[in-house]
């Protein structure tokens, strides 16, 4: 293993780290202080917001800059210092600026990363989700730091918790910056201008992505907001939340290891047809289970409805756009898809778990996948293979 390989699979590791907790235990925290159903999806739609604006700020900056090392540090330190606040207050109107300044840097990070991880893949070959496993092991570790620690005190612990992992991924990114160097054929002088970018993402292929993207965040990140309280109203006890993700992270570590092998001869545009079906099926036997057993199995499908979905969006993009204006259609994939995408199903999910919990927050759901699998399969039409575009 090479000192650059080890060091962005280490990067995907502590990032995941910390959202495998915040994802398992931050809404448990704002719920043992008195926070809403829907005060908790305003909070995820601020989040959502940032992802509409910032992505392509950063993206931007790391595509002229050639060195996507530089916006990771920049990121890394400024989501720690906008995370702070939840170590003093409860208070929503300070939590909401407190996670609009977070998310305003965190949003670059992940966008920066995917761009250094792809640059890495074109130098030195093997596929991106090789790379990308790593960051389902750290989510799974987080998640599991996280319960034992709070199983040891109470879910008082977790806004300290949070911030010391943020801390550890700013050691862990500034090491990154320092070791590597800047890709020389990203350099300024040869990079794009903006309006040349933008050109790629008004290109028919990756317009007709983004708009089947855009349905499948509407229909799942919801999901992603509230499973902790739900599974919690279905008793499920908070030591053990952490292991529900953890069968969904699993199923996709085993699926992004075997991606290439067995899905590599499909069309990219039918595995993820294939995985937003799932999406919907999934969604609807929620719906349809009050059954923490069988709520337990059907998180298996996550290794599909968000890791192989989103392992094929982000290899086809490679396949669609040249690499000099890659990092900034990425960010305008996350500001459309997770952005706005994010913000209206959050909201949105907030006021159907309110007042029908589940069978309405996960019934609407699988109607929207269902609607963003048809729109698939009627508007999706390039025809790349998936094994092409993994291993570009």
């Amino acid at each position: 293993m090479s000192p650059a390989t080890l060091r962005i699979r280490t990067l995907y590791f502590v990032l995941f780290m910390f959202l495998g907790g915040q994802g398992n235990y931050l809404p448990l925290w704002l719920e043992a202080h008195d926070w809403s159903d829907v005060d908790v999806g305003w909070l995820g739609a601020a989040r959502s917001a940032c992802l509409i604006v910032t992505p392509l700020f950063w993206g931007r900056l790391a595509d002229r800059d050639g060195h996507p090392g530089r916006v990771l540090a920049l990121t890394a330190v400024g989501s720690l210092l906008g995370f702070l606040p939840h170590l003093l207050t409860t208070d929503f109107a300070l939590l909401m600026a407190s996670t609009i300044v977070f998310h305003g840097f965190r949003e670059g990070i992940l966008p920066a990363t995917d761009t250094a991880t792809l640059q890495l893949v074109t130098r030195e070959g093997g596929t991106f989700g090789r790379h990308r496993i790593y960051g389902s092991l750290g989510f799974i570790a987080g998640g599991f730091l996280l319960s034992g620690i709070l199983a040891l005190s109470s879910r008082e612990a977790t806004p300290a918790v949070l911030t010391a992992l943020l801390a550890v991924t700013v050691w862990v990114v500034l090491r990154h910056v320092r070791a590597e160097r800047p890709d020389a054929t990203a350099s300024v002088s040869a990079n794009p201008g903006l309006r040349a970018a933008l050109r790629h993402i008004m290109a028919p292929a990756v317009l007709r992505l983004f708009l089947v993207i855009f349905l499948w965040r509407v229909a799942m990140s919801g999901f992603f907001q509230f499973l902790p309280l739900h599974l919690n109203r279905l008793g499920v006890p908070d030591s053990a939340v952490s292991a529900y993700w953890a069968v969904g992270v699993i199923a996709e570590i085993l699926l992004f290891a075997k991606a290439v092998p067995w899905f590599g001869r499909f069309e990219a545009r039918h595995v993820l047809n294939a995985c937003l079906a799932l999406c919907a099926i999934q969604c609807g036997l929620f719906a349809a289970t009050s059954s923490p057993w069988l709520f337990l199995a059907l998180m298996s499908l996550h290794g599909f409805t968000f890791g192989i979905a989103f392992f094929t969006v982000v290899v086809w993009l490679s396949a669609l756009v040249p690499k000099t204006a890659l990092a900034t259609v990425q960010a305008v994939l996350y500001a459309f898809g997770f952005g706005l995408g994010g913000a209206v199903s959050s909201v949105a999910a907030g006021y159907l778990y309110e007042h029908s919990q589940g069978a309405g927050l996960f019934g609407a759901a699988a109607a929207v996948a269902l609607a963003s699998t048809v729109l698939g399969v009627v508007i999706l039409r390039d025809s790349t293979r998936f094994g092409d575009a993994a291993t570009r």
